[in-house]
């Protein structure tokens, strides 16, 4: 007799092999980022100044929030922590645009340089699964909210939160390696 495989494991799996891809594609543009940066020394460090730094950690310190608000959301289950959570998930990309402008205004564009290139690649395919996280959070919450406790919606939200702290703990890593070394 054929028994249907666990769809927790099922799920469990999928996520983990998602997540490997996806880091492992993030992990490859920092190697090159890196590469680069120690072979063609400073190149940052006139267009990263007080306003672009302080914009850069701004934007952290909001990430941040949103990640500590959905863990609050899924443990107390108010909708207003997810609804924050949102909505400073998406100030993060709207500071991300305006320091993306910032630094355009600075004379640093994408074909300008390898190292223009590279920040707006590296954050700009951050701020894309940023996005993307979002549209899936705002999917899963909402069923999340209605469904009953541990059932299948907030397993899924689970991984899905597992993703945006995994999203934030790669801007650590891009605020460390382009604003904070230059």
């Amino acid at each position: 007799m054929n028994r249907p495989l666990n769809m927790d494991v099922t799920s469990s799996v999928g996520f983990l092999v998602g997540i490997g891809a996806w880091s492992i594609s993030f992990i490859t543009l920092i190697w090159g980022y890196v590469f680069f940066r120690l072979r063609l020394g400073p190149w940052l460090g006139g267009y990263i100044d007080e306003a672009v730094l302080t914009g850069a950690f701004i934007n952290t310190g909001i990430l941040i929030c949103s990640s500590w608000m959905l863990h609050q959301f899924l443990r107390k289950k108010r909708n207003i922590l997810f609804g924050l959570a949102l909505v400073l998930g998406a100030l993060f990309v709207k500071k991300q645009w305006g320091l993306w402008m910032l630094l355009l205004q600075r004379g640093l564009t994408l074909k300008g340089s390898i190292a223009g290139g590279f920040l707006y690649l590296l954050t700009g395919f951050h701020a894309a699964h940023v996005v993307i996280g979002l549209m899936v959070l705002l999917f899963l919450g909402t069923r999340v909210s209605l469904a009953e406790e541990g059932g299948s919606s907030e397993r899924r939200f689970t991984f899905a939160l597992r993703f945006w702290d995994l999203l934030l703990l790669f801007w650590l890593v891009l605020l460390v390696l382009i604003f904070i070394l230059k």
